[in-house]
C-alpha cells in the first residue's frame, strides 16, 4: 500500500519532470504560480492543490500534511532530476512563507509553456 509519504514524493518527482498532465492541472490553477522556471507556491495552496489533485490526501488534515512535508526528503529526491524546493519569500512563519520548486537544469526543459 502506498503511503502518504510515498504519494507526495510521488507528486515532487512528476513536478520536477514536468509530467505533462500535472504540469497543466498546475497552470490551471490560479492561485498557483508557474513558468518555465519555477513553480511558486505556499503550504496552504500546495495542500488544497493536493487535495484536489490526489483523492489520498482528503484524509489527512492540514496539520499532519505539514508535517508530513517537512519529514519527507523532498530535496534530496528531486535533486537528481535537476530541481529544488527553495524558499522565495520567508515571513518567519511557514504558513505565510513562499516556496518554490526551482528546475535549476536546461537539459530538463521539455517545450513547457505557461
Amino acid at each position: 500500500m502506498r503511503t502518504a509519504a510515498d504519494s507526495l514524493l510521488s507528486f515532487f518527482w512528476q513536478v520536477t519532470i514536468r509530467e505533462p498532465t500535472l504540469i497543466t492541472a498546475l497552470t490551471q490553477e490560479t492561485s498557483l504560480n508557474i513558468d518555465d522556471k519555477r513553480w511558486e507556491f505556499d503550504l496552504q495552496q500546495l495542500y488544497r492543490f493536493l487535495q484536489l489533485y490526489d483523492p489520498g490526501f482528503t484524509e489527512i488534515e492540514y496539520k499532519s500534511f505539514r508535517q508530513l512535508l517537512y519529514q519527507c526528503p523532498v530535496n534530496s529526491k528531486i535533486k537528481p532530476g535537476g530541481a529544488e524546493i527553495i524558499i522565495v519569500d520567508n515571513q518567519s512563519r511557514v504558513d505565510a512563507s513562499t516556496y518554490a520548486l526551482v528546475w535549476n537544469d536546461t537539459e530538463n526543459e521539455k517545450g513547457f509553456s505557461s
